[in-house]
């Protein structure tokens, strides 16, 4: 998330509030790793995938107007499964600094300039 506000504001000049009312659009990440198994694996790496979903809302219709998931960032550790989740959750601020921010701001502006 503090990658994400820091793209947004950046971006758009974004400003956040904690009351969805006061808000024109909201947004829901829901975000998950899941190991590939509870042990080690034959080179000794514990491995976890992390996957997630971004989705934008108008605040005033409940509607949602863009949404981007990414999915299948594997992270690795010879120490732990926290760890190799932590270096899945890295590999996808990673991915989203590199091109979902590009992806995100085109869908957001298209549908911007749709509805204005």
């Amino acid at each position: 998330m503090p990658a994400l506000k820091l793209f947004l504001l950046e971006t758009y000049g974004a400003e956040f509030v904690n009351i969805r009312a006061d808000s024109d659009y909201y947004i829901l990440a829901n975000i998950n790793t899941t190991a590939k198994m509870d042990t080690q694996n034959e080179y000794g790496l514990y491995q976890v995938y992390a996957d997630g979903t971004i989705s934008f809302f108008n605040t005033e219709s409940n509607k949602e107007i863009y949404q981007k998931s990414i999915n299948n960032i594997m992270g690795a550790d010879f120490n732990s499964l926290e760890g190799a989740g932590r270096n899945a959750l890295k590999k996808m601020v990673d991915k989203m600094e590199t091109s979902t921010f590009q992806e995100i701001i085109i869908g957001i502006n298209d549908f911007l300039s749709k509805n204005n």
